[in-house]
């Protein structure tokens, strides 16, 4: 190898190496916010902790909720079509959810 091929070689390495440590360090204020809201969200008596009980009350919760969403005509089934419009809804509403959570925590 000579040695321009060795500086480009190392320089690549060093960018990856930085940008992946900026991309990171931006990431985890945001990240660490949303898992801790997310987690006090679940721990239903603030211990600290998520027993079996509490995930299975939570996903209990959050399921009848998303399904009482997508069920736009009140038959009590979700149709494929009901199904369909509803999930660009939610991933909006999820990532509009982690924003404010980001604008929280920036301010």
């Amino acid at each position: 190898m000579n040695k321009l091929s060795i500086i480009v070689l190392l320089t690549g390495i060093a960018v990856l190496l930085i940008g992946g440590n900026y991309s990171w360090a931006q990431k985890k204020p945001a990240d660490v916010g949303i898992y801790k809201s997310w987690f006090n969200a679940i721990d239903a008596d603030g211990d600290g902790k998520i027993s079996r009980n509490e995930h299975i009350k939570h996903a209990e919760k959050s399921a009848e909720k998303n399904f009482t969403g997508m069920d736009v005509n009140k038959d009590g089934f979700v149709s494929s079509e009901e199904f369909k419009k509803a999930m660009p809804k939610k991933r909006k509403k999820v990532k509009e959810k982690a924003k404010e959570q980001n604008k929280g925590k920036k301010q």
